[in-house]
């Protein structure tokens, strides 16, 4: 779309055009209509009204006007597409920029303090020669849905060595819902593990802590409760 400058000054071919035409009486005058569609370029351009409008003044003024009227109103929607554009990318933008935030926060967020329970789990008035899978019906501490630091202090008899500790849903399945390994440490007559179990995420409910010396085919249960 060509527009007119008009901080370039008055076009001369314009400007003789609107005087050296007079009319004052309108002869032969195609009518408003035929300008309005001139100035609005729904006619060829070999209609033969242009032929009257470029050689009679004042229809040309009253063209002149309707087009330029044209051109504004296409100036003014060009630039509300531009300014809609801008404010559409501008809005994308904005978006991106709150959601990579976003993402850098989570990505960056410094893990919170883990609330961390001190448990002690006494298997001493137990045997470990008793038979293997033998159940016990001991009632330990329960065991808080933590991360808990866990001091099992092992039956009496228990041979010293690495030992794998699990939480275990059943005996059958064997699913564990938290698994560590800890050392046997003597303290006097005791031997104790030390271990951390995370049960963060276990539901409450009744479990079995399943205890091996590792190299050792024996597993021992007991019953256990998370709350």
């Amino acid at each position: 779309m060509s527009i007119v400058d008009p901080s370039r000054g008055p076009d001369p071919i314009e400007q003789l055009l609107l005087t050296a035409y007079p009319n004052p009486e309108r002869k032969g005058c195609p009518g408003r209509d035929v300008l309005v569609n001139l100035s609005g370029k729904e006619r060829d351009a070999d209609d033969p009204n242009w032929y009257h409008v470029w050689h009679c003044s004042p229809c040309y003024a009253e063209f002149k006007a309707l087009r330029d009227a044209r051109w504004e109103r296409e100036r003014m929607q060009e630039q509300r597409r531009r300014r809609a554009t801008w404010i559409a990318v501008a809005a994308a933008a904005v978006v991106l920029i709150v959601f990579g935030a976003a993402l850098w926060v989570q990505r960056n967020r410094q893990p919170g303090p883990v609330e961390v329970a001190q448990v002690t789990l006494n298997l001493s008035d137990l045997d470990a020669k008793r038979d293997v899978g033998q159940d016990h019906p001991i009632r330990l501490h329960p065991l808080p849905r933590k991360v808990d630091d866990v001091r099992i202090i092992l039956p009496r008899f228990s041979d010293g060595g690495q030992y794998t500790l699990a939480v275990l849903k059943s005996k059958d399945t064997g699913t564990a819902l938290a698994v560590a390994k800890a050392p046997s440490v003597k303290n006097g007559q005791q031997l104790l593990l030390s271990v951390q179990l995370d049960l963060s995420r276990a539901a409450p409910g009744t479990y079995l802590l399943g205890t091996r010396l590792d190299g050792g085919d024996q597993i021992y249960y007991y019953p256990l409760r998370v709350e």
